[in-house]
């Protein structure tokens, strides 16, 4: 009745427990009884006490109230009687921090209401959980939760807006930092946060409001690589500065800088630990230095040429010092010695961390994880992890998390360290991670067990715990049978000539953040279950069925909790044909048993004898164009005649050594005979010059191995072909041409040919020089085991040589005995 409100606007409407109609319109808030012939009017004085009107009003399945009003207040009304003049009234308000100007409010079974703002969004229940405008709730018209937890907002500004469960937390929004890369971070006894960037050190307060310091204003335009705070409440902070290190006291605003002058070994400082004594450690681009309580500066000679990246006091009060490419220094007593050097000899070294359930440690050389226990060290192998680098690792309660470039890995400590084939559990940008995180970024794990992540967007909190969202519901909500469709069956009645039979399925599910698996099978046709993993749907197709009863079981179930799992099943009965009833299947198969067997041993003896044929000639096709191309080669410099086919020789047999077998052999034979044909593209003058080659001329030599690489790159016929041309003058320390690998990089078929085509070169006679002696070649071998050559396949080659298995000259019948 529209009389009831003098005609005015009404924008929303609830009931109350006694049946009344309260009605917010545009003239103030009106009671209209059940009858419709009584209507009393509000003042929004009388409900809330700062005089804002009424701006919306809904009622909960209990008819309690729910009113919000044109600014942040929300109030919970309720009468003790049918009067509203003179009954009793109990209201309760909320005051909201996020939200202003309340749209609607929408109340949920579990007794809860949501909150719709034109700025913001709330949730009102046991607690009161808010988003904010910053977060994306603006201009919010309605909104539900799922049963995943998940919040949906109707947004007249952006459409459709989904929150869902995350364990990353970050400040960004609220210190006004939008895609700047943090280096480092770390917060001290007052609650201020320092944040270390490539353009200074940005201060924020507890509650991650920037502010201004003397350390700020000093540090602008300046890059900072590391942040500590000592047990003196002291910021330390090493730059790539004039001052690389220095030292602010924020109790009495002073700044302490340290320069190379003062002994500090290079100006580019990269980590800083604090020492049980009270000293600061200082990790630089060459070198060690330790500023004692005294102020003064000591150095160490015997890692002063070593790039530090970091640093670890052990419980005995030693220091490890983690290198750039030589491995780790163990300090003690001012005395630097190799730590554990058969294990990380010329490796880079990202991070050392401490296993605090044993007297043990996790060392990062990057690409890999090792652990060190009791002077032994082993790699751990078994971690199943994405692609990516390790850049810093910790231990919380019983897991290792490992920090990668795109997020948090989570493993079983004990299966990690025993390699016993540990599964991750993954948090990244689906969860709320800000940005990638990048090899020598440092982060700071503060007091209180959280974990600060320096990302190349801004900062990432991380509390060491995935969300718990709920087991997601499933369906089988299909099966199509040729054509027609059965939707959610139970059961399904097929006819005998029934053919394709296709089964639609899906997780419930509106999150990324919960890990789910879902298998599936046909039990009676599949023989164990396919498990699908990172998938919400699937459909699969089933042709030709034979008669008979199945039934199609699909589970969903927790990545991490597997145990937590839910079955939808779905029957599939089908008539059996004739040709499968059993009687009719046996004379069939007695009628044909002879006829195939006769056929089979035909065709087979047929097909073997034409294989056998075709792969003979191909072989020989290939082999001799490989020749020819080697051949056409070594043509090409009048000193190396025959080079490409000893080397080829030498690596097949290396490789045999090596316990490889037939087939990896022939393969690096040919590989091998083809590493020079970039020499193709190299001028003879070059090529050939008798005399020294001049700096430009070694630069034109140094790249036949990229023009080789280049020739191959489309030659398919045999796999990995360009390996051998465009790694073979890689050298195993990092430092050969083209491409700087080292170790392990360079492809074992390059490193196996490096050494033969390093043995070559001196066995044989060159413009500037006579072949050398085997007892000179073993002794050069030896040599560079370990810095130009890989040191596992140099003692092979050393063998051939003392066995007499090389240098050769082959003639045309030995050269066919050998590949045969």
């Amino acid at each position: 009745d529209s009389a009831a409100t003098g005609g005015q606007t009404v924008y929303s409407a609830g009931v109350d427990r006694f049946g009344r109609i309260w009605a917010s319109a545009s003239a103030g808030l009106y009671i209209i009884s059940h009858d419709g012939e009584e209507t009393t009017k509000f003042e929004n004085e009388d409900i809330f006490n700062n005089g804002q009107s009424v701006y919306c009003i809904t009622s909960d399945k209990n008819g309690t109230l729910w009113l919000g009003s044109a600014d942040n207040t929300v109030a919970k009304l309720m009468f003790s009687g049918t009067d509203p003049e003179t009954a009793g009234r109990f209201i309760s308000y909320y005051y909201l921090k996020n939200v202003s100007t309340v749209n609607s409010i929408s109340p949920s079974d579990d007794g809860s209401v949501n909150v719709n703002g034109l700025y913001g969004f709330a949730t009102i229940g046991v607690s009161v959980n808010e988003l904010g405008a910053e977060e994306g709730a603006v201009s919010v018209s309605g909104s539900c939760i799922d049963y995943e937890g998940n919040v949906w907002l109707a947004s007249s500004a952006s459409g459709i807006i989904k929150y869902t469960n995350g364990c990353f937390a970050t400040p960004n929004r609220t210190a006004n930092i939008t895609n700047e890369k943090i280096n480092c971070i770390v917060g001290d006894d007052n609650s201020f946060f320092y944040l270390g960037t490539d353009n200074g050190i940005i201060v924020c307060d507890k509650n991650w409001v920037r502010t201004t310091s003397l350390l700020s204003e000093i540090m602008e335009g300046i890059r900072v690589r590391h942040l500590i705070c000592d047990r003196r409440g002291r910021i330390w902070a090493a730059t790539y500065s004039k001052a690389p290190v220095i030292c602010f006291d924020p109790s009495n605003e002073t700044i302490t800088k340290y320069s190379v002058k003062d002994g500090i070994p290079n100006s580019s400082a990269r980590v800083l630990t604090e020492l049980s004594d009270g000293s600061i450690a200082i990790g630089t681009q060459d070198g060690l230095g330790i500023i004692g309580t005294d102020g003064k500066v000591t150095s160490y000679p015997d890692i002063s040429y070593a790039s530090v990246l970091c640093l670890l006091e052990t419980d005995s009060g030693s220091l490890l010092v983690g290198t750039d490419g030589d491995g780790i220094y163990e300090l003690t007593n001012g005395s630097a010695t190799p730590f554990c050097s058969d294990a990380f000899s010329g490796s880079v070294v990202l991070r050392i961390s401490k296993d605090t359930k044993e007297n043990a440690y996790f060392v990062s050389t990057g690409n890999g994880l090792f652990y060190s226990c009791d002077s032994q060290t082993r790699k751990l192998g078994a971690l199943n992890k994405n692609a990516g680098n390790i850049f810093d690792m910790y231990l919380n309660d019983g897991r290792l998390y490992i920090v990668q470039n795109s997020g948090v890995l989570s493993f079983n400590r004990t299966d990690a360290i025993t390699n016993n084939g540990a599964t991750p559990e993954r948090m990244d940008f689906s969860q709320g991670l800000t940005g990638s995180i990048y090899a020598n970024t440092w982060n700071w794990l503060s007091p209180d067990g959280k974990l600060y992540l320096a990302t190349g967007n801004g900062v990432s909190i991380f509390g060491f715990t995935l969300p718990q969202n709920p087991l997601p519901k499933g369906i089988i909500n299909g099966v199509t049978v040729d054509g027609k469709e059965y939707h959610e069956p139970h059961t399904v009645e097929l006819e005998h000539d029934a053919g394709r039979v296709t089964i639609d399925f899906a997780a419930l599910s509106y999150t990324n953040t919960t890990p789910i698996e879902i298998s599936y099978m046909l039990e009676g046709f599949d023989s164990e279950p396919i498990v699908m993993v990172g998938k919400k749907s699937g459909s699969v197709s089933y042709t030709n069925l034979r008669g008979g009863n199945y039934t199609f079981r699909m589970k969903i179930s927790l990545a991490d909790s597997p145990w937590r799992s839910a079955e939808y099943t779905v029957n599939i009965n089908k008539q059996k044909a004739l040709s499968e009833q059993p009687w009719f299947i046996t004379l069939i198969i007695t009628a044909l048993i002879l006829l195939i067997v006769g056929v089979t041993v035909l065709i087979m003896f047929i097909r073997i004898s034409i294989l056998t044929a075709k792969q003979r000639q191909y072989r020989d096709m290939v082999d001799q164009s490989l020749r020819t191309f080697a051949g056409t080669i070594d043509a090409k410099d009048k000193y190396t005649e025959g080079h490409s086919q000893r080397v080829a020789i030498y690596s097949k047999e290396i490789c045999r050594r090596m316990g490889m077998n037939d087939a990896m052999q022939e393969h690096i034979y040919y590989v091998a005979l083809l590493h020079d044909i970039g020499k193709i593209g190299i001028p003879d003058s070059v090529l050939n010059k008798p005399g020294k080659l001049s700096d430009e001329e070694y630069t034109i030599i140094k790249r036949h191995p990229l023009i080789g690489a280049d020739i191959l790159k489309n030659y398919s016929a045999i796999k990995d072909v360009t390996d051998g041309a465009k790694y073979h003058h890689e050298r195993y320390d990092g430092k050969g041409y083209c491409e700087g690998l080292k170790g392990e990089e360079i492809p074992i078929i390059a490193r196996i040919i490096a050494v033969a085509d390093t043995y070559d070169a001196m066995s044989s006679k060159r413009c500037y020089r006579e072949s050398l002696t085997s007892d000179v070649i073993i002794k050069e071998l030896e040599r560079v085991a370990g810095s130009q050559l890989d040191p596992d396949i140099v003692p092979h080659m050393i063998n051939m040589i003392n066995e007499g298995a090389a240098p050769v000259a082959l003639t045309e019948e030995q050269y066919l005995n050998i590949m045969a």
